[in-house]
């Protein structure tokens, strides 16, 4: 019963008897007689971008990445790997791992890539599971 009271009340203050505004200043999209939205012609266009406008803009990818620790040491966890393979396979695996891994820092260092994406990368270019330092 206390339910059916209160979603009365809040019923009945929602139904007031306040006409809707009508002449509410709203540029965009209009409806028309026909039924169909159609736009405003009378806009005015938005101010041009670089007329005296001083804000800053970030340019992507300009910037050269100093912080390639963890594919650094990656790096070095294959080379270390491929000294102390035991087969010859495993050797040259580590050993071509290691190449990847140094020509993907130095794409980094460039800011031509992203160390995530090189670790990555390095990752995909062994056979078998990759040293903890390149997880």
């Amino acid at each position: 019963m206390r339910r059916a009271a209160i979603l009365f009340v809040l019923v009945a203050a929602a139904c007031s008897n306040d006409k809707d505004p009508e002449d509410v200043p709203f540029k965009g999209w209009e409806l028309g007689d026909t039924g169909g939205a159609q736009k405003k012609t009378d806009d005015t266009p938005p101010p041009d971008p670089d007329a005296g406008s001083t804000a800053w803009v970030p340019v992507p990818n300009t910037s050269k990445v100093t912080s390639t620790g963890r594919l650094s040491s990656c790096c070095s966890a294959l080379r270390g790997a491929a000294r102390s393979a035991s087969d010859k396979g495993a050797r040259q695996m580590n050993e071509r791992a290691a190449q990847v891994c140094e020509a993907k820092l130095a794409d980094v260092r460039a800011g031509k890539t992203t160390e995530a994406k090189a670790l990555s990368e390095v990752r995909l270019s062994l056979l078998r599971d990759a040293p903890s330092a390149c997880r």
